[in-house]
């Protein structure tokens, strides 16, 4: 949001061995500004490249707008959901009810944060080759284990551009 609280981070991943091949990492941008960014990226210079963003806090308003853009929304990663519900009729028939929802983004909420802490582990030990962004690894030597059992920066320290690329990798 450009209130140089958490920032804003862009990871570009080589597709087939996802090494980093470029970042950007910047805590004075605008939500706007950062939503060009991507399209600018995204339309001009990678234009098969598979787009994936996170989706909670502003991240949802810029996922809101690059589905608006032809050109993006196709490669923009996405997830179906299936809903179960009931419903009684008029007639007091209970009718069983499969919707599908599909969903833009990804949500890093405890679960998959867990799961991206858990392949963090295995790169780190596996493909530590492939985090060669000084961001990155500025991220990595931050991390530590909350008393709660959360891994995140220390405090007054980000993670930022680190899970940029997990949640890449996740997805």
């Amino acid at each position: 949001g450009g209130l140089s609280n958490d920032s804003s981070a862009i990871t570009i991943i080589h597709p087939e061995d996802f090494h980093v091949v470029g970042d950007f990492l910047n805590s004075k941008v605008d939500t706007d500004t950062y939503r060009r960014i991507i399209e600018e990226l995204m339309t001009l210079y990678f234009r098969k490249a598979l787009l994936v963003v996170e989706k909670t806090g502003i991240g949802m308003g810029v996922v809101d707008a690059l589905m608006k853009n032809p050109l993006i929304e196709p490669r923009m990663f996405r997830e179906d959901k299936q809903h179960f519900g009931e419903k009684t009729t008029n007639s007091g028939f209970v009718v069983k009810k499969k919707t599908k929802t599909t969903i833009y983004g990804v949500d890093t909420n405890k679960q998959t944060r867990n799961q991206m802490m858990d392949l963090l582990f295995d790169i780190v030990n596996n493909e530590y080759d492939k985090i060669v962004s000084p961001s990155i690894y500025s991220s990595l030597v931050t991390l530590e284990k909350k008393r709660n059992g959360k891994i995140e920066a220390r405090n007054g320290k980000r993670d930022d551009s680190l899970m940029s690329y997990l949640i890449f990798r996740w997805a």
